[in-house]
Order: C-alpha cells, then structure tokens, then sequence
C-alpha cells in the first residue's frame, strides 16, 4: 500500500525557503552597517568638535604667553616656535608626527583645520573644519569652534 504522505526523495530546503532566509540575512545586513555607518559619522564629528575646543583652549593659552599679546598667524605656532615671537612656551597643543615633521592634527576626516585670525569682526579668529563635505560642502555643514 502507499502512503500519501511520502518521504521526499531530495532532502533540503526549497527555493522559497532559501529566499526567505537570505532576505532575512540581508535585513540584518543592512541593519548592523547603518548602525556602524551612523556610528563611525558621529564619532567623526565628535573628534573634530573635541580637538576644536582643544585647539580654541590652546590659542587662548597661546595669545595669553607670548608677548606681546597676540594670537597665532598660523595654527602651526601653536606646535612650532614662530620667529620674533617673545614668551612663547613649548607646544601648545600636541603634534602629529610624520617622518620626524611635526603637524597639526586633521579633523576626523582627515582634513586641515581652517584658521584666520579676523582682527575687527565678530570673533578674533575664526577655527572650523569644513565636515564631512569637505571644502565645496555647504558652510552650514561646517564646524566652528565658536559655535560648541
């Protein structure tokens, strides 16, 4: 006699099972790279905004030592002693070195901060970083250290 309920001859899974769980997976997928993805941007802008307070802490300390009183042309006399400056104290703000030179520290993404002192307008200096557009990105993607 034979039985309606047959063993299958090709044990498995079926194509509707295999789709079903690779769709699953690839949900998945898709969920944990957006979770790393936000992660790594706000890690990003949070290492810029931290080494902006840090750079804004080290030009104040900066204007305050040499004599007389003035801020840096460049962020780099905050690293390397500028000529003709008096009372100037060692670094201001710890480099990066590469190959023996000694550098300021990018932004988190690997981006020259931009400095300029602007003698006259609202601030005595202006200290950004462009953001993750970079320098043709839209200047309310900026950020500034006055604005922390």
């Amino acid at each position: 006699m034979i039985s309606i309920r047959q063993k299958s001859l090709n044990p498995g899974f079926s194509i509707v099972e295999l789709v079903f769980y690779m769709l699953i997976v690839g949900l998945l997928a898709t969920a944990v790279v957006t979770g790393i993805t936000s992660a790594m941007k706000s890690a990003k802008k949070s290492t810029t905004e931290s080494s902006l307070r840090a750079i804004s802490q080290a030009i104040d300390v900066y204007y305050s030592s040499v004599q007389p009183n003035r801020y840096p042309e460049v962020l780099e006399d905050l690293i390397i002693a500028p000529e003709g400056v008096r009372g100037w104290d060692g670094e201001y703000i710890k480099p990066l070195e590469v190959d023996g030179e000694k550098r300021m520290r990018p932004d988190g993404w690997k981006q020259e901060f931009q400095y300029e002192r602007t003698p006259g307008g609202p601030h005595p200096y202006e200290l950004y970083s462009w953001g993750a557009a970079g320098e043709d990105g839209p200047q309310e993607e900026w950020i500034s250290a006055w604005t922390l």
